[in-house]
């Protein structure tokens, strides 16, 4: 049962921190064993956002006034033409964890240290262009929110399917935070519903598709039933705002749902609703 109990809560907390219950309903909750679980798939997440922030500005990665990025986030270019037959190569270094605040606060609201390695293969705006996002085990990436700070490793990749669409990819991806350790699996397809241009700020954005996350022997598998929207305002970016996802569990035949606007009125509000076996309950983050 605290397997099972594990595995619930990862789910409520899906792309936040810091969740707080409203009042109490008859669903057995142990946050204290759970806090890494519940940030984990929104660092994943908003670790995309900001390279895909970057990235898909013109003039080759130029940072510009209304990026997510500070000023001093340090982009290194490596190899700086797709001639030589193995694509462009840059690193963003976030700088040292140093004393908390740990690393640098963006402008969506993360607090971010360490390196993200990127390869892209052709103009990021061309169909089939595909962009690798290495995070070593040398030289870490952390994410967090400046006091607990998680570690992600692996690979993620990303591939333009169309003007609208990318398809993002993860098959061996880690997250860790106080000694306890998450594997991905995943498959999103990301479309651009409202693009402001350059960038990503002010844009609309929705993600449909499945996930697989394991810890030791439990395995949740979460499929999106109404594709997740984020609005990237700068007030808003790190925010679902609507979408539902069902969930399966490898250890339990819980029914399980999590929908991210439960008063149906779209907003930024940090509220979500879960409901496992037909009781459902509204948290706050």
């Amino acid at each position: 049962m605290k397997k099972f109990f594990l595995a619930v809560l990862f789910i409520s907390g899906l792309f936040w921190s810091g969740c707080n219950e409203l009042p109490p309903i008859e669903i057995p909750i142990s946050s204290a064993e759970t806090t890494t679980s519940l940030e984990a798939l929104s660092e994943i997440i908003s670790t995309f956002d900001i390279v895909e922030d970057m990235v898909s500005r013109s003039d080759l990665f130029q940072k510009k006034d209304d990026s997510f990025l500070p000023s001093n986030v340090i982009i290194y270019f490596t190899d700086t033409s797709f001639l030589d037959g193995d694509g462009v190569e840059a690193m963003m270094d976030f700088g040292e964890l140093g004393d908390a605040p740990h690393g640098v606060l963006c402008k969506d609201q993360k607090y971010r240290a360490g390196r993200i390695w990127l390869n892209l293969n052709k103009p990021y705006d061309e169909n089939d262009a595909r962009l690798n996002i290495v995070l070593s085990d040398e030289q870490p990436f952390y994410t967090g929110d400046g006091q607990d700070m998680a570690e992600l490793k692996g690979m993620l990749s990303l591939t333009r399917a169309s003007d609208s669409e990318l398809l993002l990819h993860c098959s061996d991806l880690t997250y860790t935070k106080e000694d306890e350790e998450y594997n991905f699996k995943s498959t999103l397809s990301i479309s651009h519903i409202k693009d402001q241009g350059e960038g990503l700020v002010n844009d609309q954005v929705e993600y449909a598709g499945d996930i697989t996350v394991c810890q030791d022997t439990d395995t949740v598998y979460l499929t999106t039933d109404i594709p997740l929207h984020k609005d990237y305002g700068l007030d808003c970016a790190k925010h679902i705002v609507e979408g539902n996802i069902n969930a399966e569990l490898s250890s339990n035949n819980a029914e399980i749902s999590i929908d991210f606007d439960p008063y149906s009125d779209g907003a930024c509000d940090n509220k979500v609703r879960i409901t496992i076996n037909g009781k459902s309950t509204i948290q706050e983050f």
